[in-house]
């Protein structure tokens, strides 16, 4: 099993020998909330991250007390290992409608890869808010240990 549009034939997920692998994460919560996200680990020779897209997002969000912009069209943040303290973010968000989507990305080139260019990931479910994603970047093996990230949703 490789992940590729392929594999994904157009779809957000698919299942390969008893695993769902996802090339999106879609956080559909409104009100406000916080969602920590911390990388625990990679193991590639590209540099890994966290993609943050907006569907039809309405309202507000904050990343470690700054207020981010919230984004339209197929645009994104992509947060980099290494580039906040312990590699966490603390996103406190006030949702009046859509939803976030969370993938991973890598780099390659100038330019990082995300869900619709082979990444992947499948979801551990530590707890009931807490999620771990074992990510797959887009280089064509299935060790998908190249991130490994948590997130962790707490209503306010």
């Amino acid at each position: 099993m490789i992940p590729s549009n392929k594999a994904f034939d157009g779809e957000n997920f698919y299942e390969y020998d008893g695993k769902t692998f996802y090339r999106w994460y879609h956080l559909e919560k409104l009100g406000e909330y916080q969602v920590r996200l911390k990388i625990i680990s990679t193991k590639s020779n590209n540099l890994q991250g966290i993609a943050m897209f907006f569907s039809d997002f309405k309202g507000s969000i904050s990343l470690n007390g700054e207020n981010l912009q919230i984004l339209k069209g197929f645009k994104h943040y992509v947060f980099k290992d290494g580039q906040f303290p312990n590699n966490e973010m603390l996103f406190v968000v006030h949702a009046k409608s859509g939803h976030l989507l969370f993938n991973n990305a890598s780099q390659e080139g100038e330019f990082f890869r995300c869900g619709a260019f082979g990444c992947a990931f499948w979801i551990e479910n530590i707890s009931e808010n807490h999620l771990r994603f074992h990510c797959n970047d887009h280089e064509y093996d299935d060790d998908f240990d190249d991130l490994i990230f948590d997130m962790i949703i707490t209503d306010l």
